[in-house]
């Protein structure tokens, strides 16, 4: 990822044309000869002292290859060398137009005549245009440089007026007509690059990320899921990201194309996954430390999990009209020593709430495992430094994304991995309220606002269930996405395992159904042969009504 980023900053350093941008930055991702060539060129073409014989050597280079994917496309019909031909060719037009040579050429002038370099350019240009390609030695470095780029200017306008442009443009029709109406440069080779990628069996999150730092607005989930997106956008970040791949279905080129003395966590990325009102949280399924022998039967496990019962049930809450379609994260593993979930605040970037566990993320996403927490913000410290870096880290990355995040991470040798990261759907406020409480409540931590009063009942695991026949509010050690098919059947949810940031919790939050977490064991054992409580999801906070 660091190669993308300094290639889109020697890019955008050299061309001072934001429209040219997009288009040349394509062609350096996607084009690694060109690039290498670009990179060359651009070493040489920024140098303040480069002579017009520099300049001509450069650019009759990129003509003739140019030229030659021209010839070698008209055998072939093949689109790579009618984008080839474009590719080269777009570059000499670039560097004479409005780029760092321009502008360094223009700078000498002012340097050399003053505020009468504009009369000097004047009489230059009333010259013959036969006097452009003549090596003069009457005219100073500065003059044969502008007359250069004259000539290559000249160049341009020929390649233009000769109909070669026209022919170009005729030839990308053909082979992509939905693009007639907008016709624009960008889009020919963003739909090019883009076409590659859907037909290839698996893509990297550096062929996305390259997609993405041109084109931010494009409807990416369609094509790597929403969680495939998260992870690009924090790849395009330059933070440290697990390499991922994505795939539809498994296929003999995948086994392939991983590394073999690596583990993967195999992960689901819907289309409609870790969107802005609805996560998705524990509804699919994801398979941790999977073998490169055993990645075939882990994709299949996880795309299976689209037919499942709580699924199917969330489906209905949201009211999705159309069944999603899965995509596959194939993402490297890592075994930390440390894992957790940040949510940020949405009406404040500068705050949010850190939950963790030693070792793997897996037990607190969960709800398996209590974690310790951290309601942060930037004025103050938490004191365990490991912590409190990354929790400022975390505002540091949904400042960047400009939105509130919910993002899980993991820790390992002093090195900080983001694994997700998606829109914070649910309100952290209620972890922020400070409250007096009744002697007689039992009080734990708030996940899901709201008031419900009724009979508690309390179920081991999500196989005693059993329809309720009045208001029940249901008592459980711990809740995994597994008990999402029998949520909505209570009036609310008490566990005794389980952070504000697990599955379960955020579930909660989107369907309205007040929680609490983390009560004592023994005082949730002892509810179950009570008749009637109120449970306050804002406060944290059980009140005996009847007993």
């Amino acid at each position: 990822m660091d190669n993308l980023l300094l290639i889109k900053s020697k890019v955008e350093n050299f061309v001072l044309d934001d429209t040219w941008v997009g288009e040349f930055l394509l062609d350096c991702f996607f084009n690694k000869q060109f690039f290498t060539l670009v990179s060359q060129a651009l070493n040489t073409l920024s140098n303040k002292s480069i002579k017009s014989e520099e300049i001509d050597c450069v650019l009759n280079k990129f003509k003739r290859i140019s030229n030659y994917y021209l010839y070698k496309y008209k055998k072939s019909n093949n689109v790579d060398d009618l984008m080839n031909c474009e590719t080269y060719w777009m570059f000499i037009e670039l560097a004479t137009n409005n780029s760092i040579l321009t502008k360094n050429i223009e700078n000498d002038l002012k340097s050399t005549y003053g505020d009468d370099y504009l009369v000097v350019l004047t009489e230059i240009d009333k010259l013959k245009k036969s006097l452009y390609y003549k090596d003069n030695k009457e005219y100073i470095p500065c003059e044969r440089n502008y007359i250069c780029i004259k000539k290559w200017q000249d160049t341009q306008h020929k390649f233009v007026s000769d109909g070669r442009l026209d022919y170009l443009y005729q030839e990308m029709d053909k082979h992509y007509p939905v693009l007639l109406v907008t016709r624009t440069n960008f889009d020919y080779k963003f739909t090019h690059y883009l076409t590659k990628l859907k037909n290839k069996n698996i893509t990297s999150i550096d062929d996305y990320t390259k997609l993405y730092l041109v084109y931010k607005d494009y409807d990416y989930n369609s094509l790597i899921g929403g969680k495939g997106i998260g992870l690009v956008k924090l790849n395009s970040l330059g933070l440290n990201v697990p390499y991922a791949y994505f795939v539809d279905d498994y296929s003999d080129e995948i086994f392939k194309t991983i590394n073999k003395r690596k583990h993967y966590a195999v992960r689901s990325s819907a289309d409609i996954e870790d969107g802005t009102t609805n996560s998705f949280a524990g509804i699919f399924e994801s398979k941790l430390d999977v073998s490169p022998n055993k990645v075939k039967e882990a994709i299949e496990y996880v795309k299976s999990s689209i037919n499942s019962q709580k699924a199917k049930l969330y489906f209905k809450h949201i009211k999705l009209s159309k069944k999603p379609k899965m995509h596959i994260i194939l993402q490297e593993y890592i075994d930390p020593e440390m894992a957790g979930v940040w949510m940020g605040d949405k009406e404040d970037l500068s705050k949010g709430i850190l939950e963790y566990v030693k070792g793997s993320g897996d037990k607190l996403v969960s709800g398996q495992q209590n974690p310790d927490r951290f309601v942060y913000d930037e004025a103050q410290n938490s004191k365990n430094k490991d912590i409190n870096i990354i929790a400022s880290k975390m505002v540091e990355v949904q400042k960047k994304l400009n939105i509130a995040s919910d993002i899980e991470w993991c820790f390992k040798s002093g090195v900080l991995y983001f694994l997700q990261a998606r829109y914070a759907t649910t309100d952290i406020k209620i972890m922020y309220n400070q409250y007096d409480f009744d002697k007689h409540e039992y009080k734990a931590t708030p996940a899901s606002p709201g008031i419900a009063i009724g009979r508690p009942i309390l179920l081991n695991n999500v196989n005693e269930f059993v329809k309720p026949q009045s208001d029940e509010i249901l008592l459980t050690w711990f809740s995994d996405p597994e008990w999402v098919p029998i949520m909505r059947e209570f009036k609310g949810i008490i566990t005794a395992v389980g952070g504000f940031l697990s599955h379960a919790a955020i579930i909660c939050r989107e369907m309205n159904i007040p929680c609490i977490v983390e009560m004592d064991k023994q005082q949730l054992f002892m509810l179950k042969d009570v008749k009637k409580i109120q449970m306050d999801g804002s406060k944290g906070t059980i009140k005996i009504l009847e007993r």
